[in-house]
């Protein structure tokens, strides 16, 4: 191998090189972004609660930012690493060698160029080759792949990545559902979420059964760590304020029940689930018949009774 050659193979594992730290520029680029994409909108989310349309934006226009960056960033960088797509040229890259050895810049790119042009010479194309080989000699004695550190090059990017992996594990440990629920509400921005309360209603059962006209206690208890003052019970009579007896305890009674219907209970624009009440009818004996056969000694006659309210028997 002449020293042309020579000169032209370092150029090229430059321009390899060039790549590889384009390519893991690229990728961190892509996971800081990222992160502060995901950061962005799910805190955008998490105190917006915004509407499908806006939710839809979001989504789309994350999904549409992080694809840019991943292809064009990275994506890129990598196929033309492995010669897919047009790399930059000797030349261009004698440029940019000149911008790490300010020294040779010109001698470098004057070399490739008078090469280039001893290809249409017929003149003197001899002293043209000595002077090329000459030049390309004193060239080689730089290693121009070793100008890029691609650690040293890339390190500034942990000055973002770092933060943001600790605001990550913050947020996560105090609290964990700031990410898990607005990130559930963006994807599925269809669908619509229900604010989530910060306390729960409880009774004892989901189902209440009893005869009509009957009333019906509502013993309501409430856990959570912000609880409300005031509890409403919404049901098919109307709306009502329920009685407070403890800081977490309501109750209410509903009277006179003669249909089967449902209630839910409504506190701090937070509702709950509904329960169902079933109704049945009262047991009610519409006629009543009775042969009564009494003992010899009593010496009475046997009866026949009909839609009597009592029933008197003599003793023993």
């Amino acid at each position: 191998m002449n020293a042309y050659d020579n000169l032209l193979t370092q150029i090229d594992q430059f321009i390899r090189k060039y790549y590889k730290n384009e390519m893991v520029k690229g990728f961190l680029f892509f996971i800081v972004t990222l992160g502060f994409t995901f950061l962005f909108i799910t805190t955008l989310e998490y105190f917006g609660r915004f509407n499908s349309l806006i939710r839809g934006i979001l989504l789309f226009s994350f999904i549409g930012i992080n694809a840019y960056i991943f292809i064009y960033y990275f994506l890129r960088s990598l196929l033309k690493l492995f010669s897919f797509g047009k790399q930059i040229s000797r030349q261009q890259a004698a440029k940019i060698i000149g911008g790490f050895f300010p020294d040779i810049s010109d001698r470098l790119l004057n070399t490739l160029q008078l090469s280039d042009d001893s290809v249409n010479q017929t003149v003197n194309l001899e002293l043209i080759r000595a002077s090329v080989s000459q030049r390309a000699s004193s060239l080689s004695a730089f290693s121009f792949s070793s100008a890029i550190n691609i650690k040293k090059s890339n390190k500034k990017y942990l000055k973002y990545l770092i933060p943001l992996l600790f605001v990550f594990i913050l947020v996560s440990f105090l609290l964990p559902q700031f990410f898990t629920q607005s990130a559930e509400r963006v994807v599925y921005f269809k669908q619509e979420f229900k604010p989530v309360a910060p306390f729960t209603f409880n009774l004892p059962k989901d189902k209440y059964i009893l005869e009509e006209g009957e009333d019906l206690l509502i013993d309501l208890t409430l856990k959570g760590k912000l609880l409300p003052e005031k509890v409403y019970i919404v049901c098919a009579q109307g709306t009502f304020l329920m009685h407070k007896k403890a800081k977490n305890s309501f109750t209410y009674t509903i009277p006179n029940l003669r249909n089967s219907s449902t209630f839910y209970f409504s506190a701090n624009e937070f509702v709950s689930s509904s329960f169902s009440i079933e109704v049945i009818g009262k047991s009610v004996l519409r006629k009543l018949a009775a042969d009564i056969s009494y003992p010899s000694y009593l010496g009475m006659s046997d009866q026949h009774i009909e839609n009597v309210g009592d029933i008197i028997l003599p003793e023993g």
